[in-house]
């Protein structure tokens, strides 16, 4: 739809995708910790986020 009416959204899909893989990268660290028993209840909570964080995003490029 931005592209449509004459936005160029390719520096916010590259922002887009460099944060994804940030996100990606700490979500599994947190994981492999919750695994182990030695998350908390604070590191559940990043992994949720960095998910919604993630999935948020591909509506601003329809």
């Amino acid at each position: 739809m931005a592209e449509e009416q004459g936005y160029d959204l390719s520096r916010f899909r590259t922002t887009y995708f460099e944060e994804c893989d940030e996100l990606l990268a700490t979500a599994e660290e947190t994981i492999a910790r919750l695994g182990e028993g030695s998350a908390g209840e604070d590191d559940l909570n990043q992994v949720f986020a960095a998910s919604i964080r993630s999935r948020a995003g591909p509506g601003l490029f329809r």
